[in-house]
């Protein structure tokens, strides 16, 4: 009866697709590594984060707006077939 070879030798699709995956996914693919390195001063900083927090807050606007429209309009149109 001949050797079985070991699961080492034998090659696993699964085991490689999830490696190259595993790979891609840690791979520095917006250079965060340089953005570390700049030194911004203080103010850029502060506007910075103040152009985050308007970013935010437009973003939870608009989700609350499309909330609003499925509650207010989806659900009657479901229930009842009109507003």
């Amino acid at each position: 009866m001949p050797k079985r070879p070991s699961r080492s030798i034998r090659r696993n699709p699964l085991n490689s697709a999830a490696s190259s995956i595993g790979r891609w996914i840690t791979t520095d693919h917006v250079q965060v590594d340089k953005i570390i390195e700049l030194s911004l001063g203080f103010w850029n900083t502060v506007g910075y984060l103040l152009l985050a927090l308007i970013i935010r807050c437009l973003g939870l606007l608009g989700s609350m707006a499309v909330i609003y429209l499925m509650v207010g309009y989806g659900l009657p149109w479901f229930f009842f077939g009109h507003f």
